[in-house]
């Protein structure tokens, strides 16, 4: 709980001693930020919602375990990472299969349209590098791809937000 502040180090300790109000208060807080992480590599609603209460799920089932040298953010943020990655391999085809087209969202700046409209790989790696702020080797690492071709996969997602965008 290394940068945590007061409030968010007493809801762990609280959650960790079993208080469901203390973790209720610890998902509203970061139910926002999971969804979007969700959101940004599924480019799906519907499966971005169902894999933010599956990740809290997790998260309430493992918080007694939560290292105390990590800040709460960190660590529900690598439990998403890992749940969406898992979906991912497991239902590949499907979540590939239900994916649009190009996605439009008014309230989205062009950015973000932009990045929603990668194909899934170079979303994530995009979405987990440039994003999360996750290193390169922890990128190539999570996906299980090679550094080659992680790099070329961020190299043809920023070309295409480039273009997308017309910097």
């Amino acid at each position: 709980m290394s940068h945590d502040n007061k409030l968010i180090k007493s809801l762990i300790q609280n959650a960790q001693a079993g208080m469901n109000s203390a973790f209720e208060q610890l998902y509203k807080i970061n139910c926002g930020r999971v969804y979007a992480v969700c959101f940004r590599i599924l480019a799906n609603k519907t499966e971005a919602e169902k894999l933010t209460v599956r990740v809290f799920f997790t998260a309430w089932q493992q918080i007694k375990f939560m290292r105390s040298d990590m800040t709460f953010s960190s660590w529900l943020t690598g439990i998403t990472v890992f749940t969406v990655l898992q979906l991912i391999r497991e239902n590949a085809a499907e979540i590939q299969a239900k994916q649009p087209i190009s996605i439009k969202f008014p309230s989205l700046s062009p950015l973000e349209l932009a990045i929603l409209n990668l194909p899934r790989d170079e979303r994530t790696v995009v979405v987990l590098h440039d994003i999360e702020h996750y290193t390169f080797n922890e990128t190539t690492d999570m996906i299980g791809a090679p550094p080659r071709g992680v790099r070329e996969l961020l190299n043809s997602a920023h070309k295409k937000i480039i273009s997308e965008i017309d910097l």
